[in-house]
C-alpha cells in the first residue's frame, strides 16, 4: 500500500512495461529505416525534393519518438529494479510514490516527467520533475 492507500506497482508489472516499451522503441527504428529507405529515390524534381525533406523530417520525429520511448523504458526498468528490492525486504509500496522522482513513470492519478528535456538526448539529469493531469493508468 502506498501512503495514498493504493496498491503498489508490481515489479514484474512495471519491468514487463519497460520491455514493452524498448519493444515499441525497437518497431519505430525499424519503421524508421523504411522511411529512410522510400527517401533514398533517385528522383529529380521539384516533387521529389519536396518529398524527401517530408520523410526527412518524419524521420527525425520518429527518431525523437524512439529515444524517448527508450528513456521511458530505461527509467521504468530502474523503478522496477527498485520495486524488486523493496518487495525483497518488506518494504513494497511504503516508498512507491517517492520512489518515482526522476522516474517520469505514470502513477497515482498523474503523471512525473522530467524537466528540461533536451530533445532527443532525453533528460538533462537536473533530477527536477513537473506533475501533470491525472491520468488513472496505473492504480
Amino acid at each position: 500500500m502506498t501512503t495514498a492507500g493504493r496498491l503498489a506497482p508490481r515489479a514484474d508489472d512495471v519491468a514487463r512495461l519497460a520491455g514493452d516499451l524498448f519493444r515499441a522503441a525497437e518497431d519505430m527504428d525499424g519503421l524508421r529505416c523504411r522511411v529512410h529507405g522510400a527517401g533514398q529515390l533517385r528522383w529529380q524534381s521539384p516533387a521529389a525534393t519536396a518529398f524527401r525533406n517530408l520523410l526527412a523530417e518524419r524521420e527525425r520525429r520518429m527518431q525523437d519518438a524512439a529515444g524517448m520511448l527508450r528513456d521511458g523504458a530505461e527509467m521504468l526498468h530502474r523503478y522496477a529494479s527498485q520495486l524488486y528490492a523493496e518487495e525483497s525486504d518488506g518494504t513494497a509500496g511504503q516508498s512507491a510514490l517517492g520512489s518515482l522522482a526522476g522516474s517520469g513513470i505514470l502513477a497515482g492519478g498523474g503523471v512525473l516527467a522530467p524537466v528540461g528535456r533536451a530533445g532527443a538526448g532525453g533528460p538533462t539529469g537536473s533530477g527536477r520533475l513537473t506533475w501533470s493531469g491525472a491520468s488513472g493508468l496505473l492504480p
